[in-house]
């Protein structure tokens, strides 16, 4: 029963993020230019710094730095809590907490949450090999200095090993950051692995 409603839970809260749009609910309170700028509710300001993002569906105060999502947003110009504004847009949505989610629905939203979650699991995982490279090449540059003359150098295999496959290791740190970065998809950073 708690699974059951922890599951309904997110799947009213990801309604809410995917079909309420954020300039809508900026609009009921805020007087937006075209860039999604205003003067912040928040603190008194005469130039605007209050951004709205429609595109990534957030906002952000540069003056205050208060920012977040969608229900962020309503909650706090509405003076409630996170838990109450989430009530509030379900119903707007036609979505109730009491009304049970079809099963298909249901199960397609666990197969999504533990897909996130493994996508979550290959980025931590993604991350660590990417600070484990740079340990290595911070190494590697470190031993590298220690010899005053190239032929010391060419005598160390360790040395002698990383220089031949640098170029190797320095492309796969740039594809690992650009996925850090999230400059390529999740399915282009799986394709590095598998190379």
């Amino acid at each position: 029963m708690r699974k059951q409603n922890h599951n309904r839970i997110h799947f009213v809260v990801e309604q809410i993020k995917n079909r309420i749009d954020i300039r809508e609910i900026a609009e009921e309170h805020l007087n937006l230019n075209r860039q999604g700028m205003a003067c912040c509710p928040f603190h008194s300001e005469k130039t605007p710094s209050f951004s709205v993002s429609f595109k990534k569906k957030r906002f952000k105060c540069f003056g205050c730095g208060i920012g977040g999502d969608v229900i962020d947003l309503y909650a706090k110009l509405n003076n409630l809590s996170n838990g109450q504004a989430i009530g509030y847009l379900g119903q707007r949505l036609g979505l109730s907490s009491n009304k049970p989610i079809p099963k298909s629905i249901e199960r397609k939203y666990a197969e999504k949450t533990k897909d996130k979650k493994l996508e979550q699991r290959f980025l931590q995982a993604y991350k660590q090999v990417f600070y484990n490279l740079c340990s290595v090449r911070d190494v590697m540059n470190d031993l590298a200095r220690q010899y005053e003359f190239m032929e010391d150098m060419e005598l160390d295999d360790l040395l002698v090993q990383y220089y031949h496959e640098r170029a190797y290791h320095e492309h796969l740190l740039e594809w690992l950051l650009a996925g850090i970065l999230e400059e390529i998809s999740f399915k282009q950073q799986i394709d590095v692995f598998l190379e």
